[in-house]
């Protein structure tokens, strides 16, 4: 991943990514189906019910991460950071109710030295089904720290020097409608 981090970084693009269904116009019919490695996208037979009940989230979730550097590295080998929300919900008793979706940001630290920051924001729109007897609406989310080394050098092609990731929540409840939630982290590279 921050092999792709690093070729999006250098070119000053953004990663993100959220599900088809999140891209989508509530006007249009929704169909599941999967992507082949080709990128064809195959339609299953039947289509997500319009009659389900949905609730549209919205907010920011806000990360700062706090990177102690203890390793050593050359000069201008450039700190950067990453966090991802994975949401999911489904239906026990419509399996073609189930909703998804993933988001990222990555965004190079500011600092020197030993201490750096890393402050992340992903804005979000998720429409997921209204909670209710055997629904289930859950988040996932992670942060990552990498220490990719400067252009120029041997290892520019988007190989990491050091790495460390975790858990900002697992299976936590959806975040309130139009909430702010924040998540503090103290990591060490």
């Amino acid at each position: 991943m921050y092999i792709l981090m690093r070729a999006a970084m250098a070119a000053g693009l953004c990663l993100c990514m959220t599900s088809a269904y999140s891209q989508m116009s509530p006007s249009h019919q929704k169909t599941v189906g999967y992507q082949d490695e080709q990128g064809v996208f195959h339609p299953f037979n039947q289509a997500v019910p319009d009659t389900v009940a949905k609730t549209d989230y919205t907010g920011t979730l806000d990360v700062t991460i706090h990177i102690t550097v203890k390793s050593t590295f050359k000069t201008g080998t450039i700190i950067a950071c990453g966090t991802e929300a994975l949401v999911s919900s489904y239906s026990e008793t419509n399996p073609l109710a189930g909703l998804s979706y993933e988001e990222w940001d990555y965004a190079e630290a500011t600092g020197s030295g030993t201490s750096y920051t890393c402050t992340l924001k992903i804005p979000y729109s998720w429409s997921l089904l209204s909670p209710g007897t055997g629904v289930a609406n859950s988040m996932s989310a992670t942060y990552e720290v990498l220490a990719l080394a400067p252009s120029g050098s041997i290892f520019s092609t988007g190989n990491g020097l050091r790495y460390t990731a975790g858990p900002l929540a697992t299976s936590a409840s959806i975040p309130a409608i139009g909430a702010t939630t924040s998540y503090t982290i103290n990591a060490t590279i």
